[in-house]
């Protein structure tokens, strides 16, 4: 697992710049798996659903419908009911 902390370098910038060589880096060593919660803001659907799996997307997905159909619970990895 790869894991790194926000933080800003001297000169004000963030240091998220070095978070995609290293991950590219290590990618060829990477099961494919992804944490929801450590899901960035720039990673899409594809990615939420790979970190849930097909089933219990869908299961999730039909929750979603039937309790919060005006998506009142959302935030930047929602669960996208289709």
């Amino acid at each position: 697992m790869l894991c790194t902390l926000e933080m800003r370098t001297g000169d004000g910038l963030p240091n998220g710049d070095l978070r995609a060589p290293c991950w590219e880096a290590m990618r060829a060593y990477s099961t494919g798996g992804v944490y929801v919660n450590f899901l960035t803001e720039d990673e899409g659907a594809e990615r939420i659903a790979a970190a849930y799996g097909g089933s219990t997307l869908e299961r999730l997905a039909a929750l979603k419908r039937k309790y919060d159909p005006q998506d009142l619970f959302r935030h930047t990895k929602r669960v996208l009911v289709g």
